[in-house]
């Protein structure tokens, strides 16, 4: 798919040899995680509502990551969270 697909000139110097693309449907939404470095995220919304959490790098430490991936544990409800059950979330001011 990769020769199917031409960069559009925007501008921008983009990490062109790990390109990404992501699509959902209404409703759908994706667990909690980290953009890899050097991803060059240019976000796009078509329609509907959506919601982006931004932390701060300096708080990433309360988010329960797992060790050498880019996902938090996928059983925290971010929407609703169980502040007895992960104490750390308490510290996350963004």
């Amino acid at each position: 798919m990769q020769n199917d697909f031409q960069f559009p000139d925007l501008g921008l110097h983009l990490f062109k040899s790990l390109p990404m693309l992501f699509f959902g449907g209404v409703g759908s939404s994706v667990f909690m995680h980290f953009d890899i470095n050097l991803a060059n995220i240019l976000h796009f919304h078509f329609g509907g509502e959506k919601q982006c959490i931004l932390i701060k790098p300096q708080e990433t430490k309360y988010m329960y990551k797992i060790p050498y991936v880019t996902i938090c544990r996928e059983d925290i409800d971010f929407d609703n969270p169980d502040f007895d059950k992960w104490p750390g979330l308490h510290y996350i001011t963004s």
